[in-house]
């Protein structure tokens, strides 16, 4: 679209600009496309991806390589990456990031530098939330290798019935004592129910 051209600064009419122009870009994903795409971006934002055709293009091949066939969801991909920086506390570090909105997050996987600030900002964030000191306590109580393979269960258990919501549902469940995680990994109708009250926490 030309400089000249004047848009309503409303997010729902500029939602339906943006999907006009995803019905010739991406024929058959536009309406997922517009919701990954809307979803916690600012007026200001939309606007420049409605005015350049190459952000536009961009941003929506960034979005559609987490949506292949055979590749990770946008969710595995942060869970992926944010274990190999810190194991620890991948699952509730991944849990945050996933409040970003998905077009941020897929463009700060793409950029390793910004990535790890993230992480440590984060962290710092997690453990200012939760107090050092109870951390301290619950590391001394639970091996490291155990409350990551905890963890990595209770992601792989979510992941089959939440695929997008996995990482960051992990990261409300793994709030619980650690007694309720195994209880939760053994007892599957104990595991839907701690998960349809982190949803409806969720709104959804």
């Amino acid at each position: 679209m030309s400089g000249a051209t004047h848009l309503p600064d409303t997010q729902e009419v500029l939602l339906d600009h943006l999907l006009v122009k995803l019905r010739h870009l991406s024929p058959g994903q536009e309406d997922s496309l517009v919701e990954l795409l809307g979803e916690g971006l600012t007026n200001e934002e939309l606007l420049q991806l409605l005015q350049s055709d190459r952000e536009l293009g961009s941003a929506v091949q960034t979005l559609l390589s987490y949506q292949q066939t055979g590749s990770l969801t946008l969710g595995e991909a942060v869970f992926a990456r944010v274990s190999r920086l810190d194991s620890e506390l991948c699952a509730q570090l991944s849990g945050m990031l996933l409040e970003m909105p998905p077009l941020r997050l897929a463009r700060l996987l793409q950029d390793e530098g910004r990535l790890r600030e993230a992480v440590a900002a984060a962290r710092a964030e997690y453990l200012r939330y939760t107090g050092a000191s109870q951390v301290a306590a619950a590391a001394g109580t639970t091996a490291p290798a155990t409350r990551e393979e905890l963890a990595e269960r209770l992601f792989a258990a979510l992941h089959e019935q939440h695929p997008q919501l996995a990482g960051r549902l992990t990261g409300m469940l793994l709030e619980l004592p650690e007694p309720e995680l195994t209880e939760l990994l053994d007892d599957r109708e104990l595991l839907t129910l701690r998960t349809e009250q982190a949803l409806r926490a969720l709104g959804r």
